[in-house]
């Protein structure tokens, strides 16, 4: 499944896209870019052309994504526009994710803001060159594209955010052996069991 994690912005969005298996593995990565969005496509006359401008630039990674991972913006934020209109187009393939479940997960809560993005740099350009030693596509652009970067931390963050989704959020299936695992043992497993006995009626 491909799945496409942006991180928006006004500055610049952080843009990462690779292909998943069913196992959770990363096996390709399709884009890795900061899209500036100080310069206008097309000369826009308003912050809703200008965005839609972007969408239409990249529609062709928000189309073939399964699952579009959406860094989840304050209500004040400059990016909250740009979250509006994916919700408004993709809502229905978006999961959205709050920065500070992102931070708890990495360990990076609790830093000032330029120390948790030179971590977010540090974690994905490891990851990078691990999965450029491991033959994963693309991996070795991603990596050469981010290190030319100016702003490196907006593509890492979406890059992180695809390994949150790869790592917490995906839920690999099942196998069944039925030699060993009858269905209605599988289907128990699932049953609601209270933590706490219920306190009897005086």
């Amino acid at each position: 499944m491909y799945i496409l994690c942006i991180d928006p912005g006004i500055v610049s969005v952080g843009l990462f896209g690779a292909d998943m298996n069913t196992l959770g593995h990363i096996s390709g990565i399709r884009v890795c870019a900061n899209v500036d969005m100080t310069k206008p496509f097309a000369t826009p006359k308003n912050i809703y052309t200008y965005i839609d401008t972007f969408l239409h630039t990249y529609k062709i990674h928000f189309i073939a994504a399964d699952v579009l991972v959406v860094e989840k913006q304050p209500i004040t934020s400059a990016g909250m526009p740009i979250e509006l209109l994916i919700r408004e187009r993709y809502g229905k393939k978006c999961t959205f994710v709050h920065p500070a479940t992102l931070h708890k997960h990495y360990g990076t809560a609790g830093y000032e803001y330029n120390a948790r993005k030179r971590m977010a740099v540090d974690l994905i350009t490891d990851a990078l060159r691990q999965w450029e030693h491991q033959k994963v596509e693309g991996a070795g652009d991603a990596l050469a594209s981010i290190l030319s970067m100016e702003r490196q931390h907006d593509c890492c963050d979406a890059a992180l955010f695809f390994m949150y989704y790869a790592t917490v959020l995906h839920k690999v299936p099942v196998i069944i052996d039925s030699e060993e695992v009858s269905f209605s043992d599988f289907v128990a497993q699932f049953k609601y069991v209270p933590q706490c006995p219920r306190i009897p009626k005086s």
